[in-house]
């Protein structure tokens, strides 16, 4: 790539047009038109909650002692609490799904072969379909 010297300058184009911009439609001005838009719908949706006065705030309640004892014992509860659905069945290998994937590839194979030997053909004897 060529670099262009400062007293260099790129002549116009016959049309007048400058020559980067010749049929060339950028998009970042609309682009950057709809992110302003964007922002500013955003801003004005969010302005009443930056125009609440601090004055306004309310503390939250605090609790009563039963309801301190209550949470303090809710998180000493056992973390595997979540076991107490779990079973330990397991369950044998799906005969039936294995057996139905088999009798598909078998069904299928024959087409799979004559596809591939065809295919092999044709391109082993240079044709070409067009």
């Amino acid at each position: 790539m060529r670099t262009l010297a400062v007293t260099e300058l790129p002549r116009p184009c016959k049309s007048g047009e400058p020559p980067g911009r010749r049929g060339r439609v950028l998009p970042f001005p609309s682009v950057m038109r709809k992110t302003l838009a964007a922002m500013f719908v955003v801003g004005m949706l969010s302005a009443p909650a930056w125009a609440r006065d601090v004055k306004d705030f309310q503390e939250p309640s605090e609790m009563s002692a039963e309801e301190l004892a209550q949470a303090k014992a809710d998180a000493r509860s056992s973390l595997h609490s979540f076991k107490g659905g779990v079973t330990s069945d397991v369950k044998g290998i799906p005969w039936t799904a294995l057996g139905l994937v088999a009798l598909i590839a078998l069904v299928i194979s024959p087409f799979a072969y004559r596809a591939f030997k065809d295919t092999a053909k044709e391109l082993g004897s240079g044709r070409t379909r067009r």
